[in-house]
């Protein structure tokens, strides 16, 4: 019986619902609601802080924060463009030097025979 209420195609065309009414009731509010909110926008157009669809030119733009903004304004920050310790010297430093001595010992007797 199910089958009766739509058509070959799946489209409803049993006898109309009782929620019909409600959603034409909640258009109407809907109408209502956004009339009130185009109001309010008008009156808020004078924001021109913000960000909206402006075009920025590639040399405007700023892709990363300066150090400051990272580290804040007590912190001083140097930029080096060369390494100015050696490469001999280590990055961190051990805590203790290492000691020890080599001695010589006797190779073990190994015998082979073909």
């Amino acid at each position: 019986m199910e089958t009766d209420l739509y058509d070959e195609f799946g489209n409803y065309i049993g006898p109309e619902l009782d929620s019909d009414e409600d959603d034409e009731l909640d258009a109407e509010d809907r109408d209502v609601d956004e009339a009130d909110e185009d109001e309010d926008d008008e009156q808020g157009e004078g924001d021109d802080d913000v960000p909206g669809m402006e075009v920025v030119l590639h040399e405007d733009k700023k892709y990363y924060p300066t150090a400051e903004e990272v580290y804040g304004p007590e912190v001083e920050t140097i930029v080096q463009e060369e390494d100015t310790q050696p490469l001999t010297e280590p990055i961190i430093k051990p805590v203790r030097t290492k000691q020890f001595t080599l001695m010589e010992q006797e190779l073990p007797a190994t015998v082979y025979d073909m």
